[in-house]
């Protein structure tokens, strides 16, 4: 029952694609001088640059948020982190029903790992080919493969096949953390440059993965 229940909700997460932009970032003067006339005129910018830096950070995050690609980045970035949530709170409870054990969980894990490593590595050619936003679609298309795998296993009743599935974690984790991350340098203002990456993590680690769990 319990392997049946998981296996329901994968094919609820098997679509969409969408796009998006950010923002985030302050400067500050240089405060290397430490007499009382140079200090005090020194924290004089140094209230008037947070003032204003502060104020464009608000337009920079305001053009954000009602930006429509950027909204479709956000709800991409629920979408990934709900997809992980599962795979990482359920998989191993469905392998154990079907017949997986420890041996095969710490495999599992092994095998993602691994799975990364040339893909980060080759992360900036296929940002070069693609672009942000084909590998966004690739990763989505990863994430429909592996949950449809996930969900043909216990059909196959063999959990083991489980391993040669989890090199899609390369794309699905390091694919997408390259993209998202080179997305929103690139359409970050300096306002919020900071502010998108904290978003993006945000969203997928905490938000996303909260709703999938």
């Amino acid at each position: 029952v319990r392997a049946g229940g998981i296996v329901a909700i994968f094919p609820t997460h098997i679509a969409v694609s969408l796009l998006a932009l950010w923002p985030g970032s302050r400067l500050f003067p240089d405060l290397r001088r430490t007499d009382s006339k140079a200090f005090k005129a020194a924290a004089a910018s140094l209230k008037r640059s947070t003032l204003e830096g502060g104020g464009q950070a608000w337009k920079g995050l305001k053009r954000l948020l009602s930006n429509p690609r950027s909204q479709g980045f956000f709800f991409l970035c629920l979408f990934t982190g709900s997809a992980s949530g599962i795979i990482e709170t359920y998989l191993f409870l469905f392998l154990e029903d079907i017949g997986g054990n420890a041996l095969l969980f710490g495999l599992s894990v092994t095998v993602t790992c691994i799975a990364e490593v040339p893909v980060f590595a080759w992360s900036s050619r296929m940002l070069s080919r693609l672009g942000c936003e084909g590998v966004f679609h690739l990763v989505l298309l990863c994430y429909v493969l592996r949950l449809m795998a996930y969900g043909w296993l216990g059909t196959l009743g063999n959990p083991w096949v489980v391993l040669p599935v989890e090199l899609l974690h390369g794309f699905t984790f390091g694919a997408w953390w390259a993209a998202g991350t080179a997305f929103c340098a690139e359409v970050a203002g300096e306002e919020v440059a900071a502010t998108a990456l904290s978003i993006f993590q945000a969203l997928h680690f905490s938000v996303g993965f909260g709703i999938g769990i």
